[in-house]
């Protein structure tokens, strides 16, 4: 473990496991950063990086933390499944060339936009007119292959 030695905690193998399946499966897509405690997937907006105590799963810049136990490791595994299987829409707001606000949304089968998080940028030139960019991201892997190997680490979703 780059974090502690030799002894890794459950998070943390979650985290290598899960590095090493994008790693096979979306090849150099996948980068690595901050002494590999940090991966992200390029051409998207899916990122995850690892500390002592948790786990943070990402996309642009909307994130969650999940701590070292059972039902938030849990939550985080559904979490990883849904990012990498479901489309992904993002709306940026803008005032002139100004994004001043973002809204990331998962996309369910029934084409139902969910709101994952917002993000706000208070420093914005707020008398121009307010545009809207959108962007959607289809998935990044199957959905059946991706449930199969959160499987194989022993937690069910």
């Amino acid at each position: 473990n780059k974090l502690r030695g030799n002894r890794m905690n459950k998070h943390e193998i979650i985290f290598e496991k899960m590095k090493h399946f994008l790693k096979e499966k979306l090849g150099d897509r996948v980068k690595e950063y901050e002494n590999g405690t940090y991966v992200g997937v390029n051409k998207s907006g899916f990122w995850m990086c690892v500390d002592e105590s948790g786990i943070a799963i990402g996309y642009s810049l909307i994130q969650d933390y999940y701590e070292d136990n059972a039902e938030q490791l849990q939550q985080a595994l559904e979490r990883i499944a849904q990012l990498l299987t479901q489309k992904i829409r993002i709306l940026e707001y803008r005032k002139g060339t100004q994004p001043f606000k973002y809204e990331v949304h998962v996309v369910n089968d029934a084409n139902e936009y969910i709101i994952m998080g917002k993000a706000t940028n208070w420093l914005y030139p707020y008398w121009k007119k307010t545009a809207v960019m959108e962007l959607v991201n289809e998935c990044l892997l199957n959905e059946n292959e991706v449930e199969q190997e959160l499987k194989e680490f022993g937690l069910l979703l």
